[in-house]
């Protein structure tokens, strides 16, 4: 995961929700703001199992926050709807390591590469 990419998602998100930093820092389950700043900055990583506290936190996808998906941060999917983000974690995961390309995941989930495409995604 690029850290810096997904805190300027985190920040770009929280922003456009009109939360604090303090605030989102609550939801997350985090001490104070400071952990907030540092991971928007990219001075903090997140672990893989919070990204998914983050994109719950945020009303978002794991796939906008990771930068898999470059559609609106409010995009829900509606061509899969029975993947969650933590599947979507696996997915990519197995995409990464065994060289698969994106038209071949949406093939093996049955998915139209046409209707994929018109969006965006």
């Amino acid at each position: 995961m690029d850290k810096n990419e997904f805190g300027k998602r985190v920040r770009q998100r929280r922003i456009q929700l009109g939360l604090s930093q303090e605030e989102l820092a609550k939801r997350l389950g985090y001490s104070s703001r400071s952990t907030i700043n540092k991971i928007e900055n990219g001075t903090n990583d997140v672990v893989q199992t919070k990204v998914v506290d983050f994109a719950k936190a945020l009303d978002t996808t794991v796939a906008y926050l990771m930068a898999w998906d470059e559609t609106s941060p409010a995009f829900k999917s509606q061509l899969v709807p029975d993947i969650n983000d933590t599947e979507c974690i696996v997915i990519k995961a197995l995409r990464d390591s065994d060289k698969l390309t994106k038209q071949m995941v949406l093939r093996i989930l049955n998915i139209d590469v046409n209707k994929v495409d018109e969006i965006g995604s």
